[in-house]
Parts: structure tokens; C-alpha cells; sequence
């Protein structure tokens, strides 16, 4: 399910679930160049009741009808799929063991990680990749993933045909957009709808993931309370506004907002840093968050003396000239979906 070494030759599909859209990008390589064929986003208000953008949750048999409906709307017939399972359904440690202990590591593993979770190992799946190991102690990083969430995906989808299927958290596929070799510690900050999460980096592999329940949704929800408008409107505002315009009450709600955000997000930087010694030096920043007018500027202040990097994974592709503007201008939001499907032709 978690396997990264299983790759196809010439094309791919990624799909995204979202917390308020699916997303699907099919790709393929010609020797070094990376070809956008198609790609296609289905909002998912209308199969909950709510409007579109708004955040949702589906059950199995609604996620299965848009998934269809996606599938069937992108005209691909590519049988290489790989899906990101959502970050609220993934938990990811790092634990410290003994190094005399790797010989039975995955039992241990299983008994430690109880101490984390509050979801009852057996309804988990539980994979371990060692990231740091020295004459007395492994550093492991542990992921988990809810077992329920995997068959619900598995449901969702099993009306593919498939040829090669796999299943990997979704803010993985954002490793992939990293070509820059950068040693010591980096981030990648992935602003969702109502969830941030972020990819910690040590020495170019991936050493750690961590999530919280705050998002970009609170800022439209914000500006929609305080200028008293539908969310529809609020939606747009959140799009047009400069978040370094203190002029502008939805600027200045849109600045708070994401200045909490990232409080959070230092925290967690700065667990990450002590435990290991090192300092960040570079971020990257994707989802909607990415897109906000002057974000750049306003992250270099937050997060003084880091370098600020924005993934447009649309970048990499060779495209038509008649969409690469609009497609450009999606891309943060796309990331996700380019890298899950690079994950196969990479």
C-alpha cells in the first residue's frame, strides 16, 4: 500500500481528496520532460448540501459517486492511480529506541506507538522508516493510518480498472516538487481548507509530519462574519485581498489570522529543531494559502531569516501555450495531486 519503489514507465494519475474538492492530474515522461495531459478538479459541495469551497465530509457512498463523476468528467483512461489519503486520517512520530533494538523494531514499535494515539491499534496500519541512527539509538518515524480510511478509499475507487494502484498520505507528493538540494532542515508548509500541515526535512528525506486543525477556511469565515457577507462573496474577498494592505479590514483579518497559524507552526518548528539540533533554512509554502496576494513577503517577516519558496508544480510540465496561464495560476492547489502522480513516473 505505502510502496514508493513500484514504478510504471510513461503515465500517471494523481488524485487528491480535499477537505472541499477532489483533484486529478494525469501525467507522463517523455525521457526527462513531464507532460500535463489533462487535469480536473470536482467541488463537492452540491453531494452535501453545502456550497462549493465550503469544507465537507462525505460518506463512503457520496465520495464514490464523485469520485465516479470525476473520473468519468476527466475523460482519462490512464490505469496508474495513485491516491493521497487525507492527513486528518494519518498519524506520524517520531520515537526514540534503543539501538540494540532493531532486531525486533516492529514489535516495539507497536507497543510504543500506543502511547500516542487515542485510536486503538488495531484499526491502524502502521509502517516505520529508521531516519536517524547512531552507535546507541535509532531515530524512527512512524506512520499510521487509519485502516477504515484506507477501504474507504479502496471503495471509492474500485470501480478503475486499475494496472498499478497505491495509497500514500497526500502531503508526500510535495516532497517530490523539492528539486533543490538543500542539507540540514527544511519545511514544507501546506495551508489546507480547515487544516495545516507540515513536512519536516532533514538532509533531503522526509523526517517527520505534523498536523493541526486550522486553516484558510477560518479566514474566509472571518471576513465573512466581519463585512457581513454570504460565504460566496467572503470567497472572493479572501482571493482578491492583500494580506500586507493594513488599509483593508479583510487584509488585516486575513493578516491575524495567518499570523496564528504560523505561532503554530513555529512551535512545531521549534520541537523539530531542538530534538534534532538544527535549524530550518528553507520553506515551501502550497495549498490556497500559497495564493494569497503578497503571501511571500508577509512569511518572510513571520519567519525571519528563512528562505520562502512557493511549489507550482504546473511549472515542471510541458502543456499547451493556450492553458498554461490558467493552469499556473491553479497550481498551488494542485501540487498535491502532481506529486502523487509523479510518485510513479518520477
Amino acid at each position: 500500500m505505502f510502496n514508493i519503489f513500484n514504478k510504471v514507465d510513461k503515465r500517471s494519475i494523481g488524485i487528491d481528496i480535499g477537505e472541499s474538492s477532489l483533484k486529478l492530474v494525469d501525467i507522463s515522461r517523455d525521457n526527462d520532460t513531464l507532460i500535463l495531459n489533462n487535469y480536473t478538479e470536482l467541488q463537492l459541495g452540491k453531494y452535501s448540501g453545502k456550497e462549493n469551497g465550503d469544507t465537507v465530509k462525505l460518506g463512503d457512498d457520496e465520495l464514490r459517486t464523485a469520485m465516479q463523476d470525476m473520473y468519468n468528467e476527466s475523460k482519462t483512461d490512464c490505469k496508474n492511480i495513485t491516491v493521497g489519503i487525507p492527513m486528518s486520517a494519518c498519524q506520524m512520530k517520531i520515537i526514540k529506541f534503543p539501538v540494540r533494538s532493531k532486531t525486533f523494531l516492529a514489535d516495539l514499535i507497536e507497543l510504543e506507538f500506543r502511547r500516542y494515539t487515542i485510536v486503538p491499534i488495531s484499526e491502524l496500519s502502521i509502517t516505520h522508516n529508521i531516519i536517524k541512527e547512531n552507535s546507541e539509538s535509532l531515530w524512527v518515524l512512524v506512520l499510521a493510518v487509519k485502516t477504515k480510511e484506507v477501504e474507504r478509499i479502496n471503495y471509492a475507487t474500485n470501480f478503475i480498472k486499475k494496472e498499478n494502484y497505491k495509497i500514500e498520505p497526500s502531503i508526500f507528493g510535495l516532497m517530490r516538487h523539492i528539486t533543490d538540494n538543500n542539507p540540514g532542515m527544511s519545511m514544507v508548509i501546506d495551508f489546507g481548507a480547515s487544516m495545516t500541515s507540515i513536512l519536516f526535512i532533514l538532509d533531503n528525506k522526509i523526517s517527520g509530519v505534523e498536523s493541526f486543525r486550522k486553516g484558510i477556511n477560518e479566514i474566509v469565515m472571518n471576513i465573512k462574519v466581519g463585512l457581513s457577507l454570504n460565504y460566496k462573496e467572503a470567497h472572493q474577498k479572501f482571493f482578491d485581498l492583500d494580506i500586507l494592505n493594513n488599509k483593508d479590514l479583510s487584509s488585516e483579518i486575513a493578516f491575524s489570522t495567518m499570523h496564528h497559524i504560523c505561532e503554530e507552526v513555529m512551535h512545531m518548528q521549534n520541537s523539530f529543531s531542538i530534538k534534532f539540533e538544527v535549524k530550518c533554512s528553507n520553506i515551501y509554502i502550497s495549498g490556497g494559502g500559497s495564493k494569497i496576494n503578497n503571501i511571500l513577503a508577509f512569511l518572510e517577516k513571520e519567519f525571519e531569516g528563512v528562505k520562502i519558496n512557493k511549489i507550482n508544480a504546473f511549472e515542471r510540465l510541458s502543456m499547451p501555450e493556450a492553458i498554461k496561464n490558467l493552469a499556473i495560476k491553479n497550481s498551488p492547489t494542485y501540487n498535491n495531486a502532481v506529486g502523487l502522480a509523479m510518485s510513479d513516473i518520477n
